[in-house]
């Protein structure tokens, strides 16, 4: 899963004329790969089970960093130049917030894989009620207050 479009690849930083040569599912696949490298880094980090599915805008503009930068490969880098050094450095700050998320750095309104968005660990069986049925610690229906027949558990 991508967590950016080529139309976001466009927005975010790298003008359309920058990438006229390169083919949509060169693109595309760059984004893929980039994604899974982020993927790699909330693993590494261990706060987040990737893929995530509910993302900030951030998440996305990491991608797209590491991506430009990646596809300017295909048609030839320039490290001296003005535009390609631009491209360098905002591929450094995305490399230093792969760096934040393996360190176990945490991403606001994030969803991740481990829920279904209810908020609940799904790991653990949860049993929920809408009445309360007079159990409790101490509490027995029979209305012994005693907690002697406990003693063997």
């Amino acid at each position: 899963m991508a967590y950016a479009t080529t139309t976001q690849l466009h927005q975010m930083g790298l003008s359309t004329a920058g990438l006229l040569g390169i083919a949509t599912d060169t693109k595309s696949a760059m984004l893929a790969a980039c994604s899974s490298r982020y993927d790699d880094a909330l693993a590494s980090g261990g706060v987040y089970t990737p893929p995530l599915t509910t993302y900030p805008a951030s998440t996305t503009l990491v991608v797209c960093k590491l991506a430009q930068y990646e596809l300017i490969g295909v048609e030839g880098y320039y490290p001296d130049e003005g535009t390609e050094k631009v491209l360098l450095e905002r591929y450094n700050q995305a490399v230093k917030e792969l760096e934040r998320l393996i360190d176990g750095g945490k991403l606001a309104g994030v969803v991740d894989s481990s829920t279904d968005g209810d908020g609940l660990d799904d790991a653990f069986p949860v049993l929920l009620s809408d009445t309360a049925r007079g159990w409790g610690y101490g509490s027995d229906p029979t209305g012994d207050t005693d907690d002697d027949d406990l003693d063997g558990i």
